[in-house]
Order: C-alpha cells, then sequence, then structure tokens
C-alpha cells in the first residue's frame, strides 16, 4: 500500500523582487503550489488587489510550481531516504514510483488530484507553516508610502480570507480524496508518539543551531 504522509498546512514561501520599467514597477512571485490550489487562488486575490488600487502602476506576476520546501531531515530519522520533487513533478514521481510516500498539504491532493495515483493519506498534522513574504529593504524603501501602503492592504486581505476560510479548505479536500476512493488515516496516540521519539534528533540539532531564542520556541511547541 502507498502512503501519503500530509502537512495540515504545506509550507510555503513567498520571495518578492521588483524592479522599475518605464513607469511601471513589477512583482514577481514564488509559489510553490500551483495557482488553481487555495494559496495559489489567494495570491490571485492580492494580485488583482494591488494591480486595481495602483491603477495598473504595479503589476504583479506569480511564478507557480516552485520547489521551496526543502526539509529532509524528519524523513531520515525514520529510515527513509529523502528525495526533493518540486511540486509541479509530485504526480509524476508517484506514478513512476519514484517515491513511495510524500509529503505536502492536504489541498495539494485535490489540486493536483493526487488520488489517481495514491490511495491513503495518513492525518499527520506534524507542521503548520505560515508562509511570508520576503523583500529586499533597499528595494522597499525605495517605494513610495502610496504603493507600500497599496502593497500592505493587499496583502492584508489576502490574509485575512486565506485565514477564515482554511478549515473549510482542508475539509472539502479531505472530502474530495475520499470521495475519489482514498482511506484517510488518523494516527493513535502511541503511534504520534513514535514519531515524536523518531524526530527528537532532530529537534536536538535544531537547538544546538537555534541558541536560547530556538529553545523558547521549541518548547512553546511541545507544550502546546
Amino acid at each position: 500500500m502507498k502512503l501519503a504522509s500530509i502537512v495540515a498546512r504545506a509550507a510555503l514561501a513567498v520571495s518578492l523582487a521588483l524592479q522599475a520599467f518605464s513607469e511601471q514597477l513589477t512583482a514577481r512571485i514564488a509559489l510553490q503550489l500551483p495557482l488553481k490550489s487555495h494559496r495559489g487562488q489567494n495570491l490571485l486575490l492580492f494580485k488583482d488587489g494591488v494591480e486595481k488600487a495602483s491603477n495598473g502602476e504595479i503589476k504583479v506576476e506569480i511564478y507557480d510550481s516552485a520547489q521551496l520546501y526543502k526539509d529532509k531531515e524528519v524523513p531520515a530519522a525514520v529510515g527513509g531516504a529523502p528525495t526533493l520533487i518540486s511540486g509541479s513533478e509530485q504526480y509524476l514521481a508517484y506514478q513512476r514510483g519514484t517515491v513511495d510516500i510524500g509529503m505536502t498539504g492536504v489541498s495539494g491532493v485535490k489540486s493536483r488530484k493526487l488520488w489517481e495515483v495514491m490511495d491513503t493519506i495518513t492525518v499527520t498534522n506534524h507542521a503548520d507553516i505560515e508562509f511570508i513574504v520576503v523583500a529586499n529593504t533597499d528595494w522597499w524603501n525605495g517605494l513610495t508610502d502610496a504603493q507600500r501602503q497599496i502593497i500592505s492592504d493587499a496583502a492584508r486581505k489576502a490574509e485575512i480570507d486565506v485565514r477564515d476560510r482554511v478549515s473549510q479548505i482542508e475539509a472539502d479536500a479531505y472530502a474530495a480524496a475520499e470521495a475519489h476512493g482514498m482511506t484517510i488515516h488518523h494516527p493513535t496516540a502511541e503511534e504520534i508518539e513514535l514519531w515524536k521519539a523518531a524526530a527528537a534528533p532532530v529537534y536536538d540539532s535544531s537547538l544546538e543551531k537555534a541558541g536560547d531564542l530556538g529553545r523558547q520556541l521549541i518548547d512553546a511547541a511541545r507544550a502546546f
């Protein structure tokens, strides 16, 4: 039986780079998921808000299916041979048997129709990773106050929209997976403890690099 290990919310990092083109600014955004995913639709909402509010002065370009999440430590800790696969190649990797187990967000199962190549979802909920916007300081400071306000307002609107809908988005994705014949497995408390024990060396390694602040964050996560 093939198994898909699903993160409750996929990791997503967004990088912004702007350059002047005549009188127009262009914001280029890298997105791990396809545009038809809920995060892709969320960025389209941001794009529409920025371009309308700026009357076309700021153009937004979105480059989807980028490979941004690169964690390999946990799969290795449980005896796996981790392989980095870009989002756009995930379906083919399962279909061809390049990998046997995948880690992705449940919304990605729906948007990529992974039920055609995988038959089981294990609901691990082991990561809740926020996507961020990273902008060059010199670029950001070079914008006018009005331009910064337009981008900030559109980003806030997009953030509120996806947060209000994410629970329903994930519930719909699980329902779609079941409707297409996938089995949804919820690990027992004992199984979760085994995973935690296996991942302990990863935590220890992270603590060595993160210092006091990192320890506070991990302690808070463990107590949650």
